[in-house]
């Protein structure tokens, strides 16, 4: 069985808790090795670290999130 937050939403197996958050997601880009990083994060505390992460890739000018800008984000965040 799935839970979810009250007023969530889910898609594409990722839990959102609110349109700005997904249409940040939606901006840029994943490909798929950093996405299957992102999975190794507990799904509590996923969609923040998404969110730190894309901003971090936004604040670099990237539009592409791979696994090395994955790694310099989790390094800035001592992760």
């Amino acid at each position: 069985m799935s839970h979810k937050s009250a007023g969530a939403f889910i898609l594409e197996d990722t839990e959102y808790h609110n349109w700005e958050l997904y249409l940040m997601s939606s901006a840029i880009e994943w490909t798929a090795e950093a996405e299957a990083r992102l999975k190794e994060i507990p799904f509590f505390v996923r969609p923040a670290a998404r969110k730190k992460i894309e901003k971090f890739a936004q604040e670099a000018g990237a539009t592409r999130i791979t696994v090395e800008l994955y790694e310099q984000a989790k390094q800035k965040f001592g992760s």
